[in-house]
């Protein structure tokens, strides 16, 4: 008797990488305006977390880049008769600087604080969002393979348990292994919550040091959920 089982094994991991996203945008009157001030806005930035992380310049990837005109479309006079007819006219708001870029480490709670509290406190502050990932997915389902493993071989000798049968040898092993995201995102405002840095009862203005306790314990990314998949095929015995 051939009998067909799937098994399935889950475990949480701790999160092991961090991707952050920074994205500037800046609306100016003039193309030449808005490409100067927008690189000049972005190198500030990284300016100011490099001068209190240990990140630099190279660490960030640009992830896009664009410089476009805005446009809104005026309607034209209704009392004005020789406008009657005419198309609404077209008219530019101005050129619009948008950057985006990725800086990708492992996790470490301090040097995420840090670049949390930079980020809020920088001048011309992106607005950014962090996700919190698993470095080799592969690795962590390649754990999960015995226990997804042991899952079909209960289920199969259950079953041939019920037909008679005193036990089961495997005869073929199929992986599923499509893709499954390993991220989970803390969004913006809860970024901005943790870093939001006036302790509660606080009597003066905190120091970076008080700030960067405050994230360090009110900050904490979930663990990610991992599943592994498999068919299989048993002959009874």
């Amino acid at each position: 008797m051939r009998i067909h089982a799937k098994g399935r094994a889950s475990r949480d991991f701790a999160p092991d990488q961090v991707i952050a996203r920074v994205n500037f945008t800046m609306l100016k009157p003039s193309y030449q305006q808005a490409l100067e001030e927008g690189s000049q806005m972005l190198a500030n930035y990284i300016a100011a977390i490099s001068e209190r992380t240990d990140f630099n310049a190279e660490d960030f990837k640009t992830s896009s880049y664009n410089i476009r005109e805005h446009f809104h479309y005026s309607q034209n006079d209704s009392k004005d008769l020789s406008q009657i007819g005419r198309p609404d006219r077209r008219v530019s708001d101005g050129f619009e600087f948008t950057q985006s870029a990725t800086l990708t480490f492992d996790y470490d709670r301090e040097r995420l604080a840090k670049l949390l509290l930079c980020t809020a406190s920088a001048p011309d502050a992106p607005r950014f969002h962090i996700d919190f990932c698993l470095k080799d997915i592969h690795a962590c389902r390649r754990e999960l393979l015995p226990e997804a493993y042991e899952s079909a071989r209960q289920k199969a000798a259950k079953i041939a348990q019920t037909a008679g049968f005193s036990g089961v040898e495997c005869e073929e092993i199929f992986l599923d292994d499509y893709h499954q995201a390993a991220t989970i995102r803390a969004e913006e405002p809860a970024i901005r919550k943790a870093a939001s840095l006036e302790r509660f009862g606080a009597p003066t203005t905190p120091t970076f040091e008080d700030r960067l306790q405050t994230i360090n314990e009110n900050f904490h990314p979930e663990p990610i959920t991992v599943s592994k998949y498999i068919d299989s095929i048993w002959t009874t015995r």
